[in-house]
């Protein structure tokens, strides 16, 4: 809820709808955010 700054439970449960897709395209998203960040993606060790 922090994150997607619902501020009560009901609104949250109520937007909280949310395809399998839709999980992992947000996961691809943050692992490529993340990765960049922190210098990661894009390294050949």
């Amino acid at each position: 809820m922090q994150m997607t700054g619902h501020e009560t439970r009901k609104l949250f449960d109520r937007y909280n709808i949310v395809s399998e897709g839709d999980l992992e395209a947000a996961a691809s998203r943050l692992y490529v955010f993340m990765g960049t960040k922190t210098g990661i993606i894009g390294r050949s060790d």
